[in-house]
């Protein structure tokens, strides 16, 4: 692992990630231009945070200094482990961390780290479909890859352990809708602000039948509302 320092927290970045983007984690961290707007969304709603695709947990310092707690989730194993290090590092308590990907069923699925004797993803590791990454940033035809095979589960099997859900943000690279579909108990019950990085669009369909309203683009993530809560 290697541990950087950033005014925010201390961090462990995964063995195998290209310099360049050790480098650009030490200077920017996480999502720099989208964490204002995090803030603003969850000083207006209270509540508990669902977020996956952690990879090291650049934004759970955001987050669990101002939800009650968060529930967060990646699909690799390493992620987990580099996060978990970062969480008792900084004395987070609030944070419910766990390996898994979120899907709209039960089971298990395959993720890939990138070709095999290739640097690692980091945070463009993807599930993989029928021999090949979901997410429209990787193509590895004719490449063999690394993958690992990791339980599958929804964010509505866990319903009775959330409070008032605030604010779900997944950065699942394209697999963003099984997981919103596995999802509709706890967005019907509370109605949080969604935060999705679904370059295309996939989820935006389902989502205007379920009341949601897309509200813009921030830092190539796609804000949704619900149509009850855009005056508040």
């Amino acid at each position: 692992m290697v541990e950087v320092e950033r005014p925010e927290a201390v961090y462990f970045l995964p063995k195998g990630l290209p310099q360049d983007k050790i480098d650009k984690f030490k200077q920017h961290g996480t999502e720099p231009d989208l964490i204002p707007l995090l803030e603003q969304i969850l000083e207006r709603k209270q509540g508990d945070v669902i977020t996956a695709g952690v990879f090291v947990g650049g934004l759970l310092p955001t987050y669990t200094r101002l939800a009650q707690h968060v529930w967060a989730w990646d699909c690799v194993k390493e992620h987990v482990h580099c996060t978990s290090r970062m969480l008792t590092r900084n004395g987070i308590r609030n944070c419910t961390l766990r390996l898994a990907a979120l899907g709209d069923e039960l089971g298990t699925v395959e993720v890939t780290t990138g070709c095999e004797d290739a640097p690692w993803l980091g945070g463009e590791c993807s599930i993989v479909e029928q021999g090949k990454p979901v997410s429209d940033l990787l193509n590895f035809d004719g490449y063999a890859i690394r993958t690992q095979t990791v339980e599958q589960t929804t964010i509505d099997t866990h319903i009775d352990s959330y409070g008032t859900v605030a604010l779900i943000q997944l950065d699942l690279e394209g697999y963003e809708l099984a997981a919103i579909v596995g999802a509709r108990a706890v967005i019907e019950r509370d109605r949080p602000v969604l935060v999705l990085e679904d370059r295309q669009a996939l989820t935006h369909e389902l989502l205007q039948t379920w009341g949601y309203r897309y509200q813009g683009t921030r830092s190539g993530d796609r804000i949704y509302v619900h149509r009850l809560d855009l005056d508040k």
